[in-house]
């Protein structure tokens, strides 16, 4: 299902496995997915954003 459908995250393959009655954890069903990309998307966190802002607020 991850191969299929690329932006499905864990917890969206649980609740189609569901559907299924395939009772599986989200942590087994991450077990099992490739390392593609990683859940949150990078880029500037609180810190570096207050960081560069400060002299704004």
């Amino acid at each position: 299902m991850a191969r299929v459908n690329p932006l499905w995250g864990a917890e969206r393959i649980r609740g189609e496995l569901l559907k299924l009655n395939i009772k599986v954890s989200k942590k087994t069903v991450l077990k099992y997915m490739q390392p593609g990309r990683s859940p949150r998307p990078s880029g500037q966190n609180w810190k570096t954003f207050l960081k560069n802002h400060a002299g704004d607020i």
